[in-house]
């Protein structure tokens, strides 16, 4: 299981920006597909040809989610969502 703290993963993906995050907490794991995001996990939004995860970002924070990722070049940022803003996903 990976127990790493938000600072952690902040050290570790160079963020442009860092918005509404609690450094303290702890990811319990990581996940690309909204679907099957659990409590606890960080989420990865990725561009697919069909699919857009940024879409799903906000979901995913009510489902549990500790914190997602966010690329900079995405519009629509979420207001009020724990986000590590990042070049690239």
């Amino acid at each position: 299981m990976i127990d790493y703290t938000l600072q952690q993963v902040i050290a570790a993906v160079e963020p442009v920006e860092v918005l509404n995050i609690d450094t303290l907490k702890t990811i319990n794991g990581v996940t690309i597909d909204s679907r099957k995001v659990n409590v606890g996990r960080l989420f990865i939004p990725l561009r697919g040809e069909r699919v857009n995860g940024h879409d799903f970002v906000v979901s995913v924070i009510g489902q549990g989610a500790i914190a997602s990722l966010w690329q900079a070049d995405q519009p629509h940022r979420p207001e009020n969502v724990p986000l590590i803003i990042v070049k690239n996903t």
